[in-house]
């Protein structure tokens, strides 16, 4: 009995470490170095939508929507000539990856191959580095401290942004920063990027008003277009600096932004409903910054019935211009979501009345002429 017991001991502590932290997905460089390979969690933002357009927890996983992960190594520069001398100051170059589910109810993030952090015991230094990441997903540009992309916006994009930046770990009397392979042996926290929305969000919809005086009710009528006019449309966002921070939306220009269907069409012409009212297009997503007022045009025209009912008015369309601000007069905030209801409260015919003043009768006068 004695000798089937050992080996059932052996093997058990010969399989112990292949499960421990120290062991856990490795990769082998070209100099048969065990390197630890990168593994990237994701904390999805919050705005609760199920639509095309607007990225959350619901559908990010989706195929599609495409993020951009950089890993840079914080305290050095990022430019091409300082990586062409030290490539593994960018980690992670921009990869094209995407979000995957992971049970019971997390997110991991899926890059486009295999990542291992360098093995800082063969040179003495240990690289910190921390990770980024953005949707959608586009050509990044470097300097020395920063990384940044550009978008032209036109209502439709979803801007995220997240970063992961390591805790100080402190072992005995040994502080570890930054993420790199020696930080998780330590009992590091493996990176999670946090992702935030970097627009406004609005929603509308649409509902029928009751003024009993309407000579043509709105449910004869449709809104045709709603615009935000003077919408700044060129961004550049800041992925990353060197200071390990990030995420911030410079927009400038000035130009309109329709509000637009799921399928990046011109939002469908909608009735006004009764009751709770009806939803129109799919949403318009906006620089906010120090925003405290949209300046918004609605176009206002017949539906089918209306012609029919009012024949001579069968072409004519109204554009008026309103201003979108909240009830305490607050800046707008990026991340979140508002719904816009308009009312219409259908049209009255022009009536105009005259009177005519007759005539006073003034003095005569007389020219004479010699």
């Amino acid at each position: 009995m004695k000798r089937n017991i050992l080996p059932y001991m052996l093997a058990a502590v010969l399989l112990l470490p292949a499960c421990s932290k120290d062991d856990n997905n490795t990769i082998i460089d070209e100099n048969g170095d065990e390197l630890m390979e990168v593994s990237l969690n994701a904390t999805a933002p919050t705005i609760n939508t199920t639509t095309k357009a607007v990225v959350d927890q619901d559908n990010w996983t989706t195929a599609g929507h495409n993020f951009g992960v950089l890993g840079l190594a914080n305290s050095f520069n990022w430019d091409d000539t300082s990586v062409a001398a030290d490539k593994d100051i960018r980690l992670i170059d921009n990869a094209q990856s995407t979000i995957a589910a992971i049970l019971p109810n997390g997110y991991s993030i899926t890059l486009d191959k295999p990542y291992a952090y360098p093995a800082g015991y063969i040179t003495g230094l240990y690289k910190n580095y921390s990770f980024y990441s953005y949707y959608p997903y586009a050509t990044v540009s470097y300097t020395t401290t920063t990384a940044t992309c550009t978008y032209t916006l036109d209502g439709t994009q979803d801007i995220l942004w997240g970063i992961a930046v390591a805790e100080d770990k402190t072992v005995g009397d040994v502080v570890y920063k930054g993420y790199n392979a020696r930080y998780l042996r330590k009992g590091g926290e493996e990176p999670n990027i946090n992702f935030n929305h970097l627009l406004t969000r609005f929603t509308f919809k649409i509902i029928a008003g009751n003024d009993p005086e309407n000579n043509i009710p709105p449910t004869e009528l449709e809104v045709r277009k709603i615009i935000f006019n003077e919408i700044p449309t060129n961004a550049t966002l800041t992925i990353a600096q060197n200071n390990a921070t990030g995420g911030e939306l410079y927009c400038d220009g000035s130009d309109d932004i329709i509000l637009k269907n799921a399928d990046g069409t011109d939002a469908t012409a909608t009735t006004p409903g009764t009751d709770t009212g009806v939803s129109m297009g799919e949403s318009i997503m906006v620089p906010s910054n120090t925003t405290t007022l949209y300046k918004v045009s609605i176009t206002i025209g017949l539906n089918e019935t209306g012609k029919t009912n009012h024949p001579a008015l069968a072409n004519e369309e109204y554009t008026s211009q309103f201003s979108i601000e909240k009830s305490d007069k607050s800046a707008f905030v990026k991340g979140d979501s508002h719904e816009v209801t308009l009312t219409v409260n259908g049209m009255r015919n022009i009536n105009i009345s005259a009177t005519l003043t007759h005539w006073n009768t003034g003095e005569d006068l007389g020219i004479e002429i010699n």
